[in-house]
């Protein structure tokens, strides 16, 4: 009877740990995921300022496009990793002149009237021209 009681005691014990492993690698992850997507979700926008467009997400720091190195504008949609809160985007290809070096990048966005956004940013555009 002790070694059945004894046996039985060991299992609990076992499956305690295998819950804080379940715990430690699988909920907490989770939940941090979580977390980030509605930090993302509630910190995201796209500010047509006099100069720039600003693109904030999330936690990281604003990207400041001036208007004079925009190159490009599409409507496409990406599955890939962006500041565009849905695969339906509007591509903008800049030129970055960080760091004394002249490289083309993307920006993914998704704004909520991706039409009236483009054309109010077609006429920032113009207007420092």
């Amino acid at each position: 009877m002790a070694a059945i009681i004894a046996t039985a005691y060991m299992a609990v014990k076992l499956i305690e740990r295998y819950v804080l492993v379940i715990e430690l690698f699988i909920i907490v992850p989770m939940v941090i995921s979580i977390l980030l997507s509605v930090v993302q979700h509630l910190n995201t926008y796209y500010l047509l300022d006099k100069d720039e467009l600003i693109v904030k997400s999330g936690i990281l720091a604003p990207t400041k496009i001036s208007y004079g190195s925009i190159r490009n504008m599409r409507k496409t949609w990406s599955l890939l990793a962006s500041q565009s809160l849905t695969i339906n985007c509007i591509e903008i290809t800049f030129v970055n002149s960080d760091m004394g070096v002249l490289t083309y990048d993307i920006v993914r966005i998704s704004p909520q009237n991706e039409d009236e956004f483009l054309h109010l940013l077609e006429e920032k555009m113009q207007n420092k021209r």
